[in-house]
């Protein structure tokens, strides 16, 4: 083996004509007239990979972005059909967005070809999983007399095969295939910190499901630490690409190697690296040099911080802007202050995001600085309205990320008193009236000394998540927008309790095929979900085809589950059919089913599912969907759908009452809950009411 020095340096220096990427000439005047959705603040950081980006390059990605959305950034310099478009560029540097795999492959093809290592592509574990492994080792070398190749690698004797994996049809893992001394060792890095997905990758590139040349029986597992950033923003592509790097170049590479790497702002930083590096054509090797740190043996667990997303890109340039940070406190960061100022408005300015970076040692997450104190009323957590919080995540249908526990520290009696008293105005109240915010208004005026308020406006109507700041893209948070309540999801012993997930997804796609419905389902998964409630799931039931795409797509994070849906009697030719529930049981949960079922008048208002509790006890969870109370919609809604099907049938009954589905779901669920309580069967109700949340209603 080399000395250390020499095996971390690169064997090639770009900048004649060896370059493996060509990026496209630039023109000369380009309007500013693109910026990621996600509007976030600008704030750079001491992070090796972050100080690598000059702003002279951040300014050309900027400009890059802003070109025609089809027009080639950057292309193999050989394989010309290999390239990322204007639109790729765009969803790297986004905050949420997924990554294009032509992102991937070019930056593999360009750490390849700089360290002289090979990789594999990114459909490799796809067709080691539908094909097996006599197909996938025809992608190696001196099958049929083919020469070896960075992406044709030797069966064994190479220093590193990096492998991108993408699995679930929404996740990126990186495995680095490593010899060192005469020793395999296979890196494993996931940013989710999932077991069932490792276990799952480990069993595929196993000596029983590839071969011993490939992998050893004594070869050894290695998986990297990554701490989980929440919440999480899609950056598994980028974070990956950053790690396969260090785990490909460590010349000692152990569990530890990626904890100097980890950062807040870890999911913009690899974004922008990885934009940097293919817009270079080089891999900064000073920057990554600082990030082999030394390391020392602990042992392992899944660890969890808050993130702290920024842009280092300076998209609106010669502005100031706000982030809040953990302690409540606002930042005012300038780009020309950062990258012009002076040293100690630099080091003050990043002074505070450093402070809540993991301790490697102790695996613990301590802000330096006291947390405001959320007020705890009825068992719930106030979240503060945040202006400048990020875009929700893109992909996640179904809500729930795990939070940290420091995150929401508890707060002594004299302050939850005080607080509760301070923040009662500002209740998402049923009575809150114009006439109350003025008097907040006025009150706070003079309090301050200064001249009264504007009077705010009132959010009228059905609210949705869009209608809270907590959910809404920054870019339309207004001043109106109410205060957020609800529960910090605890992690749960998933053996001894069931935990219950209630959305109304507006409308499912069950399909391998669509990455956001799968990530919905892996979260569900990661945060323990064993009922999945669905309403208005919009789907035609009918097809049976669509319980079976939906059992692949269960069957890709679960061993076992059932499925009761319930749609309107009517028969759609299409898949689309409004309204209908559905309630999944999954996991060790199907083995207390008992029975299922669905609304008895075929109208799909609601399903059902009755568990066997202890003691001979049993539990009917209830999925629900009211229609809206809107008279006058189109003849296939849902309201429609049951509209005639109740005139039938009272027809049927000689009656000729108003029909109206909005107040006959009011009756009908109800003799159904009465009827099982009788029995002694405990009902949980999970219902999209459609209802406002206004008193002496409903």
């Amino acid at each position: 083996m080399p000395p250390i020095s020499d095996s971390l340096e690169p064997k090639r220096n770009y900048g004649g004509g060896a370059n493996p990427l060509l990026a496209a000439p630039l023109e000369a005047s380009i309007g500013i007239r693109w910026r990621p959705a996600a509007c976030l603040s600008v704030k750079r950081s001491q992070h090796p990979l972050d100080r690598a980006c000059s702003l002279q390059e951040l300014r050309e990605l900027m400009r890059y972005s802003n070109r025609n959305e089809s027009l080639t950034f950057v292309r193999h310099q050989d394989k010309e059909e290999v390239h990322v478009t204007t639109k790729d560029l765009r969803d790297l540097l986004s905050h949420s967005r997924p990554i294009a795999d032509e992102t991937i492959t070019l930056y593999l093809e360009l750490l390849s070809a700089q360290y002289d290592f090979a990789y594999l592509a990114t459909s490799t574990i796809p067709k080691l999983q539908e094909e097996g492994w006599n197909r996938l080792k025809r992608s190696f070398a001196y099958f049929r007399n083919r020469p070896r190749t960075n992406t044709r690698p030797k069966l064994s004797g190479e220093p590193a095969i990096i492998i991108p994996c993408f699995i679930h049809g929404c996740h990126w893992v990186i495995v680095v295939r490593r010899e060192i001394l005469g020793e395999v060792r296979f890196l494993y890095a996931d940013d989710l910190n999932n077991p069932n997905t490792e276990g799952e990758i480990k069993k595929l590139l196993s000596t029983g499901n590839t071969c011993p040349e490939f992998h050893p029986p004594r070869a050894r597992w290695i998986s990297c630490w990554n701490y989980t950033y929440v919440p999480h923003s899609n950056e598994c592509g980028p974070r990956s690409l950053v790690a396969a790097t260090i785990m490909a170049i460590h010349p000692d590479p152990s569990d530890l190697i990626l904890l100097p790497l980890m950062h807040p702002n870890l999911a913009q930083i690899a974004r922008t690296w990885v934009a940097k590096s293919l817009l270079a054509n080089q891999i900064d090797h000073s920057a990554v040099q600082q990030l082999i740190a030394p390391h020392s043996q602990a042992l392992r667990t899944n660890v969890q911080a808050p993130s702290q997303p920024f842009h280092l890109i300076p998209w609106q340039p010669n502005s100031t802007l706000n982030h809040r940070t953990l302690n409540g406190t606002y930042l005012q960061a300038t780009m020309g202050t950062l990258n012009k100022g002076s040293k100690e408005e630099s080091q003050r300015i990043d002074k505070d995001q450093d402070s809540y970076q993991l301790n490697p040692l102790t695996k613990e997450f301590k802000p330096s600085k006291p947390e405001a104190q959320p007020t705890k009323l009825n068992n719930q957590v106030k979240i503060t309205k945040d202006k400048n919080k990020p875009a929700k995540r893109i992909q996640g249908a179904l809500p729930g990320q795990r939070l940290l526990s420091a995150f929401f520290p508890k707060t002594n009696p004299a302050q939850n008193e005080t607080k509760q008293t301070k923040l009662s105005l500002s209740l998402p109240s049923p009575s809150f009236t114009q006439k109350t915010e003025a008097t907040s208004n006025e009150t706070m005026s003079s309090n301050q000394n200064s001249s009264k308020l504007p009077v705010k406006p009132i959010i009228h109507g059905q609210k949705t998540l869009y209608d809270f700041a907590y959910f809404k893209p920054q870019c339309t948070i207004t001043d109106s927008d109410p205060e957020v309540w609800g529960h910090v999801p605890e992690s749960i012993d998933t053996t001894a309790t069931l935990r219950v997930l209630l959305q109304n997804p507006n409308g499912i796609k069950p399909s391998v095929t669509e990455p956001e419905f799968l990530f919905s389902l892996h979260v569900c998964q990661d945060i323990g979900v064993g009922d999945i409630c669905l309403a208005e799931t919009n789907l035609n039931w009918h097809h049976t085809k669509h319980k079976i795409s939906l059992r692949r797509c269960l069957h890709r994070n679960w061993s076992s589950s059932r499925i009761q849906p319930s749609v309107p009697n009517e028969e759609f030719l299409g898949n689309y059919q409004p309204g209908g529930t559905a309630t999944i049981i999954v996991d060790r949960w199907t083995s207390r089913i008992i029975t299922t079922g669905m609304d008895p008048y075929n109208l799909g208002r609601w399903s059902y599912t009755i568990l066997r509790g202890k003691s001979d006890s049993s539990i009917c969870i209830i999925t629900a969907y009211r229609v809206c109370n809107d008279k006058y919609t189109g003849p296939k809604t849902a309201y429609q759908q049951q509209k005639r099907q109740l005139s039938s049938l009272f027809r049927e009954q000689n009656k000729t009452p108003i029909i109206d589905p909005y107040k006959q779901f009011i009756i009908d669920p109800q003799s159904c809950i009465t009827s099982l309580q009788s029995t002694g069967t405990q009902i949980i109700l999970c219902l999209d009411n459609n209802e406002e949340l206004l008193p002496n209603k409903g």
